[in-house]
């Protein structure tokens, strides 16, 4: 359904790329891609208030929320700004200038065009998803700019997907130029797309930790200001035209190969695995799917092959350990490999719960673009290597 709406490339006209695009500009910023701040399904409803005069944010004020990310992984992070954010910010390719394009992230109807009281510039969007509902798209921080200028009067309208509707701005409540890029479900059917339905595009990957997405629940709680906050269920599904990973059921010998998984088209998967008999209960359900880098550091960064891996058994628990251990397949991009230091990539692997990235005995098979290593846990993985340039982001 939707695409990323702003250049892949870092172009000024070229709208949607390859499912290899899609994964790179999808990093965060500090991996090399251009994601400043994720979607927290805990809880993203603004962090907490710290000053008097701030009005706006109901984050509970008890932990593990505030100062936390939970994004799609389904893992908690301290490094995937902001704690509480209900969208996904994105860098523009020039920073500091008001030179990249926003584009209609999917077909839609314009809604509105304004200023928000802070001083925003916006445009909303809404897309209608046969037998599933309408979902709306917002575009916060344009540029006053003619493209702005040129969406004035076009209310009803409907857009392609691609059309470009703005410029990546610093209007309003920002610290710099940049696009909030916010989707919400009309869960109710009543129109409004409140903030209680905002979701993430990416879905929500299941895991040892939050089984659950927190957001897709129901919820009560005690905001930071001292009130009761009622949450109605608003489930998260990944609306992107790439798809980043899959669900599947393990078969009767308890293993089995989820090859070419999460890909339309035949293109390049995120991700494959090769369980062997025995490996998980019987019945049990696996999740797969690509997930960000870790930061890059001087001495180590990440190619844009990472991944997520969880299982549950037939009754819902979380697997735990794998054995014998399934064999985990990453692509490799030449091109992102040439700029590490030789022979150094191998796949690392970060338990479920650590911060600590563990190394895997790892093959390389450059020919056919494939990195594969075992492990026996679910967790997260990134093929790293020492970086022959400096990489890090100023």
């Amino acid at each position: 359904m939707f695409d990323l709406p702003f250049p892949y490339d870092g172009s000024n006209e070229h709208f949607g790329g390859t499912e290899a695009q899609f994964r790179r500009a999808a990093q965060p910023t500090q991996a090399g891609g251009r994601i400043n701040s994720f979607f927290d399904h805990l809880y993203p409803l603004y962090p907490a208030p710290d000053e008097p005069g701030v009005v706006f944010g109901r984050e509970p004020a008890t932990a593990p929320t505030g100062g936390l990310v939970l994004p799609f992984n389904g893992q908690l992070s301290s490094n995937t700004y902001y704690s509480g954010h209900p969208g996904y910010d994105f860098a523009p390719y020039t920073s500091g200038q008001a030179t990249t394009p926003v584009f209609a992230a999917a077909v839609g109807v314009v809604a509105e065009v304004g200023e928000h009281e802070s001083g925003a510039l916006y445009v909303r969007l809404v897309h209608t998803v046969p037998d599933v509902g309408q979902f709306q798209s917002t575009y916060w921080h344009l540029a006053a700019d003619p493209f702005f200028a040129a969406m004035q009067g076009r209310v009803g309208e409907t857009l392609p997907a691609g059309e470009r509707i703005g410029t990546m701005g610093n209007t309003g409540w920002s610290t710099g130029h940049h696009l909030h890029f916010e989707v919400r479900f009309d869960a109710n059917g009543d129109g409004r797309f409140t903030g209680d339905e905002v979701v993430d595009p990416f879905g929500f990957l299941p895991g040892p930790a939050y089984p659950q997405d927190p957001w897709a629940e129901a919820a009560n709680f005690t905001d930071a200001r001292g009130e009761t906050y009622r949450h109605a269920p608003v489930p998260s599904r990944s609306l992107w035209v790439h798809s980043w990973g899959t669900r599947a059921t393990v078969p009767l010998d308890g293993g089995g190969q989820m090859g070419a998984m999460g890909t339309d088209g035949g293109q390049t998967p995120p991700i494959s695995l090769c369980a062997g008999a025995g490996s998980l209960p019987v019945g049990s359900t696996v999740y797969a799917a690509w997930s960000p880098d870790p930061p890059y550091t001087h001495e180590q960064v990440g190619v844009g092959s990472g991944c997520a891996l969880s299982a549950f058994d037939a009754q819902g628990n979380a697997v735990t350990r794998f054995a014998p251990p399934v064999r985990v397949d990453l692509p490799v991009d030449l091109a992102a490999l040439a700029l590490l230091t030789a022979d150094s990539a191998a796949i690392y692997w970060q338990e479920t719960g650590s911060e600590q990235w563990a190394r895997l005995d790892t093959v390389m098979d450059t020919a056919a673009g494939v990195a594969s290593a075992y492990t026996d846990r679910p967790g997260r993985c990134a093929l790293l290597g020492t970086p022959a340039v400096d990489m890090v982001p100023p």
